[in-house]
């Protein structure tokens, strides 16, 4: 019963491609939409447009996949909340699972840091931002959508087993160049150059990095995952793990977090709202420890 996800872009995802794809074990896809206006595809360079990323979906149902995940980007300058929903009500008219919504990141010697360097585009407001993260949110109450971790969205029974998994901290084995692994106590990552890793592999070398996690680096994590989740973090779990004094550190933060509207406690646990989760980056490291 494992779930088997390939990521994809909808150009590859031709009908030749997912014939063969259909024989395989693979039986979750995540496609990389990003959206579906021309504008703004054109904008992130990216080779498909609108009818090539339906078509993709729907050549992928018709194949037997069933399980079917999207990626798109917000907070691009220019998109109007009314070019949003349109990209998620045709996605959703193509019938997909599960949604990943990101906001625009602007790292170096990307497409935007380019364009935002040369002056050709300027970043929104965070006001603009949060109505466009709030506008992805009802649009996926209204359609049936569950909002399960931050940049998350799925029908029952359809959320990311794979991404579950590192938000509530199971363990897992990386294989392959780049691949990551993480055990509780320990986190690894192999060589990311993909003929080194060959290589130290054929002969037996070590092809990983490791660093071991103290426990400040740990409830760090624990921290960092769980509060991404709509379930939160569990103060019983963190009484267990850290101490009595950590879980009433953590309930401080959330008593004055739910006095502003970013936190609520519930059944023993600290959980974002959905403004919470807006400024997730802030609030959790403002709650980070250093010993």
């Amino acid at each position: 019963n494992a779930e088997i996800t390939l990521e994809a872009n909808p150009d590859d995802l031709n009908t030749r491609y997912l014939k063969e794809l259909a024989r395989t074990s693979v039986n979750r896809l995540s496609i990389g939409v990003q959206s579906l206006n021309s504008y703004y595809l054109k904008l992130m360079h990216r080779r498909h447009n609108e009818e090539q990323a339906i078509s993709s979906i729907n050549h992928a149902r018709r194949f037997g996949f069933d399980n079917i995940s999207v990626d798109i980007i917000y907070g691009i300058p220019g998109l109007t909340i009314k070019e949003l929903n349109s990209t998620l009500d045709k996605l959703n008219r193509a019938n997909i699972q599960h949604l990943s919504a990101y906001h625009i990141t602007y790292e170096e010697n990307t497409v935007f840091d380019n364009l935002k360097n040369k002056g050709l585009i300027i970043p929104i407001s965070d006001n603009e931002s949060y109505e466009q993260y709030m506008a992805i949110i009802e649009w996926a109450k209204s359609n049936d959508f569950i909002h399960y971790e931050i940049s998350n969205f799925g029908k029952k029974s359809f959320f990311s087993k794979h991404n579950s998994n590192y938000w509530d901290q199971v363990p897992y084995l990386g294989v392959g160049a780049a691949a990551h692994s993480y055990n509780v106590h320990s986190r690894r990552w192999n060589i990311d150059n993909i003929h080194e890793y060959v290589r130290y592999a054929e002969k037996g070398g070590q092809i990983y990095k490791e660093e071991q996690l103290s426990t400040t680096d740990r409830y760090n994590e624990l921290l960092l995952t769980s509060l991404r989740t709509a379930h939160g973090i569990d103060l019983e779990k963190v009484k267990n793990e850290f101490g009595e004094d950590k879980a009433q550190l953590i309930l401080s933060f959330a008593e004055r977090y739910e006095k502003s509207g970013y936190m609520v406690l519930e059944e023993n646990s600290a959980i974002l709202t959905e403004r919470g989760f807006f400024i997730s980056d802030r609030i959790i490291s403002d709650m980070f420890v250093d010993k």
